[in-house]
């Protein structure tokens, strides 16, 4: 698929860091934001504010997530989650629920951009997709 040119364009002055958990996204975007001025944009912080804001039409997986956080929980949601679903069904909601976020982070990106008059560069930290 190839990328919104006018989203493209619109995000232009983003820095994208991404890798796997604990590879050092926060410390290096961190590091780049303290030292040349840069607006810091931490997914994971971010993450709160994605359930809240989860559509159940757009984000099915994330809004069901959010949902039954409230309903049992976060240490019974993690029973449920990682102990008494089947494998396949675990990998599924997991994809599902990290790559539904995405239009949400852009969305926050966005927000951040409008925000000043002049777009500031930002760095931005999450987790990398397989998925282009």
């Amino acid at each position: 698929m190839l990328p919104d040119l006018g989203l493209k364009r619109a995000l232009a002055h983003v820095l994208f860091v991404g890798g796997p958990p604990d590879a050092g996204k926060t410390t290096v975007a961190d590091r780049l934001g303290a030292r040349y001025g840069l607006t810091v944009y931490h997914f994971d912080r971010s993450e709160p504010a994605h359930l809240r804001r989860a559509d159940p039409v757009r984000h099915p997986a994330l809004h069901e997530l959010a949902r039954q956080l409230d309903k049992l929980g976060a240490a019974g949601w993690r029973e449920a989650f990682w102990v008494r679903l089947p494998p396949a069904e675990m990998a599924r909601r997991t994809r599902a629920s990290w790559s539904e976020p995405v239009s949400l982070a852009v969305e926050d990106l966005l927000e951040l951009s409008r925000q000043a008059d002049t777009p500031r560069p930002i760095v931005a930290e999450g987790p990398a997709s397989s998925r282009r």
